[in-house]
C-alpha cells in the first residue's frame, strides 16, 4: 500500500488540515509497562491496567485511538530487563491541524 499525503483546505472556516495516511512514527522503545501506562494516559486520557496492556498487546489489533489517530502498543524488539517486559509504542497520525 502506497503512503499517502494530502492537504485539504476549506475556505468557509480558513482551516486546513494535513492528512497522512499509513506514516507511522515510533514514539518509543523499549519502554517499562509503567512508563507505557503512564504514556496512554497522557495521550489517551484512558488507564489501563497491566494486565489490560499485556491482553492489548497480544490482540490482534493493538490500538488506542488520541486526538490526532492511532496508537500501537506492541512488545518490544530489545530483551526484557530482568523480569520487566518492554515496550514499544508507535504513533499512526491521521491529521494534523495546519495553521
Amino acid at each position: 500500500m502506497e503512503n499517502a499525503m494530502y492537504m485539504h483546505y476549506n475556505s468557509n472556516t480558513e482551516q486546513r488540515t494535513l492528512n497522512v495516511h499509513q506514516v507511522q512514527a515510533t514514539l518509543a522503545e523499549g519502554l517499562k509497562t509503567q512508563q507505557v501506562r503512564a504514556l496512554i494516559d497522557i495521550l489517551t486520557g484512558k488507564q489501563l491496567s497491566a494486565y489490560k496492556l499485556v491482553k492489548l498487546a497480544k490482540s490482534e489489533q493493538p490500538e488506542l485511538l488520541y486526538s490526532q489517530g492511532k496508537l500501537t502498543i506492541r512488545l518490544s524488539s530489545k530483551k526484557k530487563k530482568g523480569r520487566y517486559q518492554l515496550w514499544d509504542v508507535v504513533l499512526l497520525p491521521t491529521s494534523y491541524l495546519v495553521a
